[in-house]
């Protein structure tokens, strides 16, 4: 059952549940890379709200869209813990993604978009140097053995330069995931959510120089169609 307000994380929400993000990456799960709040951080800040406000969404966006998560999780806790506390496991109205405002949900269920996150998590995973700190249960590992034969197998995280390496092929598939979001739902979509929006020449993985204006348009909370709840 995902929990979507976040107490230690700066925004106060996650964007996507851990299984949503697991389900498309299997490094975030094996590296539990979304129990690391600074990684869910630099996706925020440097993927959607932009170094300089120039990100997919910039600032106000990204508010916003945080606080419909926010909004809608508090609704379905009241379902869970009010309404219907007998609810049964697999409830849609118990979850947030019922209580989501329609343009949130289309952007958060578009499987291009949950790609992208995915990706540069796990990119970040490596850029933020965690993959070759010294830990005592995770981190990306080297196996060694002491002979030629399957035993006395140990491990050891792997140096430096081995994560610099994997930061450089993690950022490749992060943007590979950038650009195919942006092409097939972004650039077909970005006017109805009045956010600001990187030139799309803009790598997702550094500096955009040049950004789109805010639009002055407004948010309009759209309900999506809920399914009626079922008598127990």
């Amino acid at each position: 059952m995902s929990n979507m307000i976040c107490v230690s994380c700066g925004c106060g929400c996650k964007i996507l549940p851990d299984n949503c993000l697991s389900d498309a990456n299997s490094k975030i799960k094996a590296f539990k890379t979304y129990d690391k709040n600074e990684i869910a951080e630099a996706v925020n800040t440097f993927i959607l709200i932009g170094k300089a406000n120039d990100g997919l969404l910039g600032q106000t966006c990204f508010d916003t869209l945080c606080d419909a998560i926010k909004t809608a999780q508090l609704q379905a806790n009241e379902y869970r813990e009010v309404t219907n506390p007998n609810y049964l496991q697999g409830d849609p109205l118990a979850e947030f993604w019922a209580y989501l405002p329609e343009i949130w949900y289309n952007l958060l269920k578009n499987r291009h978009f949950v790609n992208m996150y995915a990706a540069n998590m796990v990119y970040y995973y490596y850029k933020l140097g965690l993959a070759d700190a010294e830990t005592l249960l995770d981190g990306d590992v080297q196996h060694n053995r002491s002979g030629n034969i399957n035993q006395n197998d140990g491990t050891k995280n792997i140096t430096s330069a081995d994560a610099q390496t994997k930061s450089t092929v993690a950022g490749a598939i992060a943007k590979g995931h950038y650009d195919a979001f942006i092409n097939n739902f972004w650039n077909k979509n970005k006017s109805a959510y009045g956010c600001n929006t990187a030139k799309d020449c803009c790598a997702p993985i550094g500096n955009c120089e040049n950004a789109a204006n805010v639009q002055n348009v407004s948010y309009v909370q759209t309900k999506r169609n809920r399914p009626r709840p079922t008598a127990l």
